[in-house]
């Protein structure tokens, strides 16, 4: 029964690793795309501010 018993906890703890394991991945992923989409913004942000200038420069 003990033997039952232990097996139990063990594979419940299993499980609990395994969630958390995969949970931590999502957020990792989560944090790799959110950094690559403000990357991505913060570039289109700067390249159009820039094209404003020149058009600004062209315009004068």
């Amino acid at each position: 029964m003990s033997c039952w018993w232990w097996t139990v906890v063990v594979v419940e703890v299993f499980v609990v690793v395994e969630v958390v394991v995969e949970v931590m991945v999502v957020v990792v992923v989560v944090m790799v795309v959110v950094v690559m989409v403000v990357v991505v913004v913060v570039v289109v942000v700067v390249v159009v501010e820039k094209e404003k200038e020149v058009v600004m420069v062209v315009v004068e």
